[in-house]
């Protein structure tokens, strides 16, 4: 389990990698909680050949409502908000 220091502002690479282990996600399986045809695109990002669209930021966004945006866009903050009760 990766532990984000609080010294240094991990980069999106990290954030990432931070939220399959803290979900527990192989990233075959993040790929497709995230609904990607295929996985080829998760295995780009995730060895740094390219940038996560603003699409697939919105789409991690949408799919893992407990993540702040603030620490998935920027590194700010903590990586979940408070757990709250949905009516």
């Amino acid at each position: 389990f990766l532990l984000m220091s609080s010294q240094a502002t991990p980069d999106i690479y990290d954030r990432l990698n931070h939220l399959m282990a803290a979900k527990r996600l192989t990233a075959y399986r993040f790929s497709k909680e995230l609904g990607f045809a295929k996985p080829a695109k998760l295995y780009s990002i995730l060895r740094r050949k390219t940038k996560p669209s603003f699409e697939t930021l919105v789409t991690i966004a949408t799919t893992y409502e407990d993540i702040d945006c603030n620490w998935l866009l920027r590194g700010t903050g903590e990586a979940f908000r408070e757990s709250t009760v949905s009516v």
